[in-house]
């Protein structure tokens, strides 16, 4: 009977040494993925236009509050989060940051830069005009603000897509 004892505790033993492990890696993986890791798992709003190649970012439960994403040079990329679609396309690599209102109604955009160095956009989109801004008597019932990390030259293409 003693033998079956401790049998049984070393197997209890290990049972939950593994656990613990699993408990703790587990966690890390986790981590180490990110949650702006690519998906093609293809719940994505219908978007015209996407590139068969474009790299895709399923974040649709977010709504973006100073969202660091990476865009590489001559790589589209689609973010789709919960009220902002955004197809971006840029000839260097770029940092944008994301701020969406969450009052906003969802909305997909393209935008495509030819900046003539690496660069951080910073976008924000508002339900309302920010204080101080003219408004105009017709709107799409949202703003958007894009301003570059440095002075720059650059063109660029914002494409807006209206059901």
């Amino acid at each position: 009977m003693k033998t079956n004892q401790k049998i049984n505790r070393a197997r209890l033993g290990a049972f939950i040494t593994t656990m613990l492990i699993v408990a703790y890696v587990a966690p890390l993986c986790m981590a180490a993925a990110g949650p702006g890791e690519p998906s093609g798992d293809g719940n994505f709003p219908e978007v015209p236009g996407v590139p068969d190649n474009a790299v895709q970012y399923n974040k649709t439960e977010t709504t973006p509050v100073a969202e660091m994403e990476q865009v590489q040079a001559e790589e589209p990329a689609l973010f789709c989060y919960r009220n902002m679609t955004m197809l971006m396309n840029c000839t260097q690599n770029c940092s944008a940051v994301f701020t969406v209102d969450p009052d906003v109604t969802p909305k997909i955009l393209g935008l495509s830069i030819e900046p003539n160095q690496t660069m951080t956009l910073t976008m924000n989109m508002y339900r309302s005009p920010l204080q101080g801004e003219q408004v105009m008597e017709r709107t799409l019932n949202f703003y958007l603000g894009i301003e570059p990390n440095a002075e720059l030259q650059l063109s660029a293409q914002i494409r807006l897509h209206i059901n």
